[in-house]
């Protein structure tokens, strides 16, 4: 197995192109299929068995020129990799109503690409989160205000959050993001958060609705984890909380929870003016 890219010594991964006053990033999308299997075969290296999802959430900088089909030239880099590990993913659909028969879709990733809003304007940075277990990550609570004063926040914890996370390998990392202006919203926000892509974030906000990362609630939970949780053996329960708070409409309050396992693994790409850069990516 080879896990190095394919592309020729002399083909640059990104090009910097000029169009009258602005300069522009251009990345091909043989680059982004070659980025994609390299960090694939990279985070598999060495790791059993033949069956794994792959997660893709990229963000494009608005400096950045593709050819506009960047999902498709991902689903194939990541589906090469499948295809020299022998491997398949962890999906499969419906072939019918009843009986319940199911059949494997060939489907590589889930791949999510937004257009980032701030950091470098020639960046364009991709994370593959490679999980074996085939479970569902998310969970989406439907509360109301009345959750948010401190001892109903304990409480919505202890009744919700703390018991299903009682039988997951440990250490875990939980996130939580409260608030949001739909469900699809809490539920990413969660999930960036369990990527480390919030960390910058303050703990006070704005009046222009900015998301802010609360560290004593961050601290509460952890806390209340260990007290739910812990074994007498002294074993970590958890190794990363966060929690994001988000603009929200007035009568509702989505709270999103993302849970990663010690068994994940990520790879971070980036493109940049300089190249490319495929490494791991912290999970702890």
């Amino acid at each position: 197995m080879n896990a190095s890219p394919h592309r020729p010594d002399n083909a640059a991964w990104t090009t910097v192109v000029e169009m009258g006053s602005r300069t522009f990033m251009e990345v091909a999308g043989e680059a982004l299929r070659d980025a994609s299997r390299t960090a694939v075969l990279a985070a598999r290296a060495g790791a059993p068995g033949t069956s794994f999802d792959v997660t893709v959430r990229a963000r494009r900088g608005p400096g950045v020129l593709t050819s506009g089909d960047d999902e498709a030239w991902i689903a194939a880099g990541v589906a090469d990799a499948y295809e020299e590990l022998s491997a398949t993913p962890i999906v499969v659909s419906a072939s019918g109503q009843w009986p319940p028969v199911e059949t494997v879709v060939q489907q590589p990733a889930i791949i999510e690409i937004r257009q980032a809003t701030s950091g470098d304007h020639h960046h364009y940075g991709i994370s593959y989160v490679i999980t074996t277990d085939g479970a569902l990550r998310g969970r989406l609570f439907q509360e109301t205000k009345a959750t948010l004063n401190p001892p109903s926040w304990t409480e919505f914890l202890l009744r919700q959050v703390v018991p299903g996370l009682a039988a997951l390998p440990r250490p875990f990392r939980v996130s939580l993001a409260v608030g949001g202006t739909s469900a699809e919203a809490s539920l990413g926000t969660a999930a960036s958060a369990d990527a480390r892509e919030l960390d910058h974030l303050e703990d006070e906000g704005d009046e222009e609705g900015t998301p802010i990362r609360p560290r004593e609630m961050e601290a509460e939970l952890s806390a209340l984890l260990e007290a739910e949780l812990g074994a007498p053996a002294g074993e970590p329960v958890c190794s990363q909380v966060r929690i994001i708070r988000l603009v929200r409409h007035g009568g509702s309050l989505p709270i999103g929870l993302y849970v990663g396992l010690p068994t994940d693994r990520r790879i971070h790409a980036a493109f940049t003016p300089r190249g490319l850069d495929v490494s791991p990516a912290e999970m702890r």
